[in-house]
Formats: structure tokens, C-alpha cells, sequence
């Protein structure tokens, strides 16, 4: 009996799985044919992933935009808050400071000397009002403002009279007193030199010092007849027969001469 060769068996054998194994790759792989579907044509998917970063870079830039947008939003309504509180906070304390000042008076036009006594000039000046002043109804009287030259003192450039009563009713009586005489001058109060007329006003805040002053040039400007100072508040009329107007801020101010 005649043995076999053995490296032809194995011969045999390795052709035959060389057989086997080139039969399979005749036939259509399901796993591979979708897998060579899906890389086929690699450029549509690079196109659809650039496609979809730019939709999402698109939705970024949309959303930092509206962030942007909402705080700047933000931003301008909180300025004006703050605006709107401060300018209401500013009158606050305003009106607060001509509250206090509701007691107090100012005398101008009266020539300043030297080792003047303010208080007995006060106390004369009631006394040709017919208000009666005593010294202890005088809280404090001075002079305020920038001290003026000699030249100046003589053409009437002299520091006003700062004056706080006691009460609100003593100085509103004094001030009635006086814009009703109107003709107090210097003379009648015993003061030396030519005869000059006293003004009596009242004390006004910085603020309302501002206004006053606006005020008097728009009814000069505009031939407007009055303007007057009543409790720290400041009106203006332009007649008999026209609105009374109160002013109070810029506003009031062109709302009631009409200024654009």
C-alpha cells in the first residue's frame, strides 16, 4: 500500500480553502456594500458636515447677537433709570433745601460799612414796617455773596443781606409789609449817603436762584408783566388775563415762553 505524499495533501488542502475563500469574495457582502455605500462618495458628506457647521456657526452668531441686543437693552433702560432717579432725587433734595429756607429772607441794595450792626438795622427796618422784630426773633443776619470794591459799593454792587427769623410767619409779615410800602429806602432806615431803594426777596436754593433768573430774562425777552416768589416757589404771568405758570425746572422754562 502506498503511502501519500504529505506536502501534496496539504497542497491539495491549502488550493481547496484558496477555492472556498475566493468563492465568498464572489459574493456580495452585505456589511461591505454598505460600508462601500457609505464612503462611495466622501465629498457629499464633507459638504453636509460643512453645511452643518456653518448652520450652527449662523445660529451662533444669531444668538450672541440677540445677547448683545437684549443686554445693550438692558443697558440703555437701566441709564435711563438711573437718569430719571437721580434728576427725581435731585428735586427731592431741592425742595428739601428751600423747605428749609422757608424761614429766611434776603435784603439787598443796602451799603455796606465798616462795623455795621446788622441786627439793630433789622430790628429798624421792622419797626418802619410796622412788624415788630426783637433780637431773640433773629436766628442769625449776615452778609453773603462776593465782597465788592469801593467803586463798586458806589455804583450800588453791594453784598445782600442774608436774614433767618424765627418763624415763617414773621418773615412772610416782613415781606408782605415791604412789597407793600415798595419805597423803603436807605434814608428811612438812617443810613448815611444818597437815598436808595431796599429790595426784599426770598432766600431762593441754588437751583431755584437759576431758574429765577431764566425766568426774568424770558419775560423781559417776551414782554411778559410778572414774575414773582411765593413759599420758594417761582410763577411767571405774561398779563392780566393770561395762565399763570409755575416753574419749576428748564422746562417749565420753555414750556411757558414757548421756546422749541
Amino acid at each position: 500500500m502506498a503511502l501519500g505524499n504529505p506536502y501534496l495533501d496539504f497542497y491539495d488542502d491549502f488550493m481547496a480553502r484558496m477555492d472556498d475563500l475566493e468563492d465568498k469574495m464572489l459574493i456580495p457582502n452585505p456589511i461591505r456594500s454598505e460600508h462601500r455605500m457609505q464612503v462611495d462618495d466622501p465629498e457629499d458628506q464633507v459638504e453636509e458636515v460643512e453645511e452643518v457647521e456653518e448652520m450652527e456657526e449662523v445660529e451662533e452668531v444669531e444668538e450672541v447677537e440677540e445677547v448683545e441686543e437684549a443686554e445693550a437693552t438692558a443697558r440703555s433702560e437701566l441709564d435711563a433709570e438711573i437718569r430719571d432717579n437721580f434728576q427725581k432725587l435731585k428735586r427731592e433734595l431741592n425742595d428739601w433745601e428751600q423747605e428749609e429756607m422757608l424761614r429766611d429772607l434776603e435784603i439787598g441794595r443796602v451799603p455796606e460799612r465798616r462795623g455795621e450792626d446788622l441786627v439793630q438795622l433789622l430790628i429798624v427796618i421792622g419797626e418802619k414796617l410796622g412788624v415788630p422784630i426783637k433780637e431773640r426773633n433773629i436766628v442769625y443776619i449776615i452778609r453773603s455773596g462776593i465782597r465788592w470794591g469801593r467803586n463798586y459799593q458806589a455804583a450800588g454792587r453791594v453784598r445782600r443781606i442774608t436774614v433767618r427769623l424765627a418763624s415763617r410767619k414773621l418773615r412772610d409779615a416782613l415781606l408782605q409789609a415791604a412789597h407793600k410800602r415798595r419805597q423803603l429806602t436807605t434814608t428811612d432806615v438812617g443810613l448815611p449817603g444818597h437815598p436808595q431803594r431796599i429790595y426784599f426777596n426770598e432766600r431762593l436754593t441754588q437751583i431755584n436762584r437759576r431758574l429765577y433768573r431764566l425766568a426774568r430774562a424770558g419775560c423781559r425777552n417776551n414782554g411778559w408783566r410778572y414774575l414773582w416768589v411765593k413759599q420758594g416757589r417761582i410763577y411767571v404771568r405774561k398779563d392780566n388775563v393770561s395762565n399763570v405758570y409755575a416753574i419749576r425746572n428748564d422746562d417749565n422754562i420753555k414750556r411757558a415762553f414757548e421756546v422749541e
